[in-house]
């Protein structure tokens, strides 16, 4: 007959070994400085490498474009969530306990909003709205945090809500595209592992000494976004003089150019309109002109991408052309007939 080990124990261990089970069911969660420092690493490799990896000349295809980026996030975030789940059970192997149930959960919620972060980087390229990428995943992290948070006593919900926080703001100042995403990149690849060397300590401090630890933290990450992103936007300076358009018309040198337009110089811009319901018969030039002097970097004819207004820093159009409004409206004029009235806001960044 089978006897089973709390039947062979005497009543004073049954009690320890109950009081063992509770103690242990009634421990706060914690996040482990490994976790933080895998998915930081992986966050600040995407962060920078994302978009020199995955150009319009490598992927001209707007749906091979979306494919590489979710192969590319998808693949690393993935490894890095297998990572994290294999060192973590080996710790917990080497400390004899296991993964609670909590635990277990807050990792599948976590997985489930690094998901939503992958999704939402592809349909950005269908459905647009990639300005604000970095500042989502920046939420999204911080949501994380401030979820895992609540069931630990680490401070982790203030450092994710200061996170979602930033990204609002981010998003409400209209931060530089490249700032943005350089401050993504301190976040991720040295905010988070800093944060698992605090949560460390954090047993023996304060609650003034924490305060401080989180002011040192955000202002440390804000030092070196700031430091990378001028160390790109410093790098960039043409050595070419400028020249007038009609210099530039008859001199076709090869090589760096910079064309400089006067403020009112004639822009007109040509609008191809494709769809299943209307399309274009003709070309025919919308007036537009320059409200300020602008001077375009040209190589062997063609304009580069880089920019500047009104003599300031030189910038790169990809990052700093944004349409904060479109409205379009549908009428029906008697004596005209149907047309379409449309009002578009663009902003150029200076």
């Amino acid at each position: 007959m089978e006897v089973s080990v709390m039947e062979k124990q005497s009543h004073p261990e049954q009690l320890d070994a109950i009081y063992s089970m509770i103690s242990r069911g009634q421990q706060s969660v914690r996040m482990d400085p490994h976790t933080l420092l895998i998915w930081g690493g992986a966050g600040g490799f995407l962060a920078i490498f994302t978009d020199l990896l995955i150009t319009d000349a490598r992927f001209p295809e707007q749906w091979s474009q979306a494919l590489a980026v979710f192969l590319l996030v998808g693949g690393v975030l993935t490894t890095a969530g297998l990572f994290d789940y294999r060192f973590t059970r080996r710790l917990r192997w080497r400390q004899d306990r296991t993964l609670s149930f909590v635990q277990r959960q807050l990792t599948k919620v976590w997985w489930i909003l690094m998901g939503l972060g992958v999704l939402m980087s592809v349909a950005t390229l269908f459905y647009g709205g990639g300005y604000m990428i970095f500042a989502a995943w920046i939420f999204l992290v911080g949501l994380a945090l401030v979820i895992h948070g609540l069931f630990s006593e680490q401070p982790l919900e203030w450092y994710g809500a200061s996170m979602m926080l930033a990204s609002v703001l981010l998003l409400a100042l209209r931060v530089d595209y490249q700032l943005t995403q350089w401050l993504a990149a301190a976040l991720f690849g040295v905010g988070l592992p800093l944060l698992g060397l605090i949560l460390r300590y954090q047993p023996q401090m304060r609650r003034l000494m924490a305060l401080s630890a989180l002011v040192g933290w955000g202002l440390l990450v804000c030092l070196m976004a700031e430091a990378g992103y001028q160390m790109t936007r410093g790098s960039f300076d043409p050595q070419a003089e400028p020249i007038r358009l009609a210099d530039f018309a008859v001199d076709q040198v090869r090589g760096e150019q910079i064309v400089s337009l006067p403020v009112g110089s004639p822009v007109p811009l040509y609008l191809i309109w494709e769809g299943n319901l209307l399309q274009s018969s003709e070309l025919e030039p919308i007036p537009l002109r320059l409200s300020q002097p602008l001077e375009i970097l040209m190589r062997d004819g063609v304009p580069e991408g880089h920019y500047r207004i009104g003599g300031g820093e030189w910038r790169e159009i990809s990052y700093n052309f944004r349409v904060p409004r479109l409205t379009i409206q549908a009428l029906i004029d008697k004596e005209t007939g149907p047309r379409i009235d449309t009002s578009l806001r663009v902003e150029i960044g200076e």
